[in-house]
Parts: C-alpha cells; structure tokens; sequence
C-alpha cells in the first residue's frame, strides 16, 4: 500500500479527483451560484488541464532521460572492444524501439539488475538459458571465451546487466578492472539517478564452494563484498541482493533426482528468500534457512526412489540430500562472510540452487567411492540444454521486488520536493481558476438581479 502511495501518477491523479470533487460538487452547496452545469464543466475542465499539463511535462522528462541513457550506451567506443560493444547497443536499442509500440521511455521504465560473481561462475549461461523472453537475440550478447566487459539483455521485464567476471574478482589486471568497474558505476549514476539499479544478482559456481578451501571461499566472499560496497557508495542506494548458487547440476545426483520434472517445475523456485531487513543478517538465520530448503528437498526422496529402477540413478537419488547437506557450512560460511559486519552492504533477500546447462564431472563429497562399487567411471553430465529453478525465480520474485531499492536520499529529495511544487502547482492553479469562476458567477448573478427586478415590476403592472 505505501508503494502505491508513493507513486506520482496515484497521488496526482487522488489530488485531482478530490479538487473535482470539492469544487465541481461541494462549492455549489456554499456558493449556490456554481451550480450551473456549465461553470461545473468549466472547473472540471480546468482541473484536468492543470493535470494534464504536468503529466505531460513530467513524461517529457522521462523521455529526455531514456534519450540520454541511450546515448550513453550507443557512444563512439574508443578502442576496438569499445566500438564492437557500441555497436550491440546500437542494435539492440533500434530493435527495442521497433518492439516499443512508440513509447520512448521504455528503457528507463524498466528495472535494472547487475549481475556479478568470479570468473566461469555461470552468470551468462544462467541469464540466456533463463527462459525470459529477450526481444533481441542474446547470442549478439555473448562475450568469446566469457563476458569481456559488460553485456546488456534487455528482456520484456528488466535490463539485465552481465558484467565480466574480472570485474568481481579484480585479479588479473587490477588496475584496469577497477577503472573499467568504476565507469560503469559511474555511467549508472550519471544516466538513472533516481534509481541506477533495483538489485543486484550474485552469481556463485557450487563448484567453488564445495571443491574450495576456505582461503578459497573468503576469497570469493570478500570480492564479492568489495564490490558491493563500492556499488553502494558509488550509487548511494541501498539494494536488493540475490544469491544464485549456480552450475548446481555438479552437485552428484541432482539431475536424477529432479529428472521428473516438467517444463513448469523446472521453472519452479528452489531456495529460500529471507524476511525483509534492513540489517546484517544473523548467522542462524542463515543455518536455519538452509535447514528449510534441505527438508524440503529431502521431502521429495522416496517419490523419486518409487519411481527409478536403475539401481546406479536411485543410488545418486538416495546420496542427493547427503549432498545437498555437505554445502551447508561451506555457503554459510561464504555468506556470513559477504554479508555480516555492522556496516550492511545490501540487503540478502535469499539463495537459490540453479542450473543453466548440464555439462561437466558432477562433485561427490558422501559417496566418492560409488564409481567403484560398480566398477565404472564416474561420467560427465551431457550438456541436456535444460535450465532449472531459473525462471520464476527471476520472474516471480526478482523482478517484483524492484521497488525494494532504497533510492538516493539526494535524488529522493529532489523528487519529493518536485512532487510538491507540482501538486502545489495543480492546488494553485486550481484555486485560482474557482476563484476566477465564482467572481464571474457573482457578477452575473447581481447583473442579472436588476433584469429581474425590472421584469417582476412590469408583471405587477400588468
């Protein structure tokens, strides 16, 4: 409800309904002269002009900064990497256009995500093989041998940022992936001021967490809070997190343990979004949300046992929730890690298991030795193209929260004091016109009092 409220078109548009109503409806009853339907039209008219005239402006606006977003991302590139990106902006924005139906602010209307993570975590494949529906081709966004710098999906609901993994992880050219992650935040600042991003989707393989020590999984947890922190102080706005616990098809035995689903249960959501809060979230919490999502794992195991007949596929079934609980104190771990301290770089609003593409030796910590038992070499995944627990997870529960972005206080007070001279503005206006009306009204009325006078007179005569 307080969304609704906060909105400009919801609020403007109450403040005009209820001047209508209290100048078209209740000042007749004080002032019996504007009750003529004409003078009643007349302010109706005037009210909805008055409204009019700012929405007008205000999308004007909004179309001036979809145009100076555009701009930004269809710039001259000044190395050939550059140009090669400029130009799939290009594209992409002429083809977004073309599926706009004529509204210009299309892009700005839209929620932004930035999706981060280290190097071969899986961010592209997850956000291609989503399901979402992406007006252009994403193989046009596909960086060679993994994203180069930054790749933008547009899809029919959100602008999805693919940054490079060297962004996050900043360790082969620090200097240089400092410089370039800097002017992307500063691009986000300078073209979406009121709200640069609405969340912030990190990606992390399960490989790393399971074959990683734990140097390895601080590692991961400290870039990823780096880059948290500077995406905070750099845009000034609080965000949304998302955790995606990608290439979860390693872990040994989940493809034959969710190889029962459909098309629909392959989009459903496996994981745990957390209340709301705005601060730190506590280490028990996080063990408890886990806990959850393993039960109800666990919950579908002797479904799946019924139903397999190969003895190898129900032996993998069995393990899977073992599995399933080898990961806990190594993500626990890694988000405490990013995400505890007194000073909150975002608000964790869950984690989620994902598969993009089935390829690759799947991980066995429980049950290493099952290869042996029957005398056969653990195999690799066939790349089936299936994804898992991507879709609505993006649809159904990113996507919709993209008011839970706290904007920046600066921009915010710019759009709240605008809020007000605006409907300050429709108040004044408004006023002035009733004002203006009742004179007139009262002027016709003591010009037509003597007219009356006359003809009651001439009546009497008679």
């Amino acid at each position: 409800m307080g969304r609704i409220f906060a909105n400009w078109w919801v609020v403007s548009a109450l403040i005009a309904l209820l001047a209508i109503v209290v100048l078209a409806i209740g000042a007749p009853i004080v002032v019996p002269a504007l009750g003529a339907l004409w003078i009643r039209g007349a302010i109706v008219v005037a009210v909805l002009a008055v409204w009019g005239a700012v929405s007008l402006a205000r999308v004007m606006n909004a179309r001036a900064a979809s145009d100076a977003i555009a701009a930004s991302l269809a710039g001259d590139g000044a190395d050939e990497e550059g140009k090669i990106l400029a130009g799939r902006m290009t594209d992409a924005l002429k083809s977004l256009r073309e599926n706009a139906g004529g509204q210009r602010d299309y892009l700005y209307s839209r929620p932004w995500y930035v999706i981060i993570g280290p190097p071969g975590a899986g961010k592209t494949t997850a956000l291609v093989n989503s399901g979402l529906r992406f007006p252009v081709s994403t193989d046009q966004f596909k960086g060679v041998g993994g994203t180069r710098n930054l790749d933008f999906l547009f899809s029919e609901q959100a602008v999805l940022v693919d940054t490079a993994g060297r962004y996050t992880s900043q360790d082969s050219d620090a200097a240089v992936d400092a410089r370039g992650w800097s002017e992307f935040l500063g691009l986000l600042k300078a073209n979406r001021p009121k709200q640069p991003i609405n969340g912030v989707i990190v990606a992390i393989g399960v490989d790393e967490l399971m074959r990683g020590d734990r140097a390895t999984i601080d590692g991961h947890a400290d870039a990823v809070r780096r880059r948290l922190a500077e995406v905070k102080k750099g845009l000034g706005v609080g965000i949304p997190i998302y955790v995606l616990l990608t290439k979860s098809d390693l872990i040994a035995g989940f493809v034959e343990y969710h190889d029962d689903l459909d098309v629909e249960g392959r989009r459903a959501v496996l994981g745990h979004t957390l209340p709301y809060a705005d601060g730190p979230t506590a280490s028990q919490r996080l063990v408890d949300a886990f806990d959850e999502l393993a039960r109800a794992i666990s919950a579908r195991q002797a479904r799946r046992l019924s139903a397999e007949a190969d003895a190898q596929r129900r032996a993998l079934i069995l393990g899977f929730p073992s599995q399933i609980g080898a990961l806990r104190s190594r993500l626990v771990r890694f988000l405490e890690r990013a995400f505890a301290g007194d000073e909150p770089v975002g608000v964790l609003r869950g984690f989620y298991l994902t598969s993009g593409m089935q390829e690759g030796t799947p991980l066995d910590r429980m049950m290493s030795g099952m290869a042996d038992v029957y005398d056969q070499p653990r195999q690799k995944v066939a790349g089936a193209g299936r994804a898992y627990f991507l879709n609505r997870l993006l649809g159904d529960v990113m996507f919709p929260e993209a008011g839970l972005v706290q904007s920046n206080p600066a921009a915010r007070a710019k759009r709240r004091t605008q809020l007000i001279a605006a409907l300050g503005a429709i108040a004044v206006v408004t006023i002035i016109g009733a004002v203006l009306i009742i004179l007139n009204a009262r002027s016709l009325v003591a010009a037509a009092t003597p007219v009356a006078a006359v003809s009651q007179e001439s009546g009497s005569d008679t």
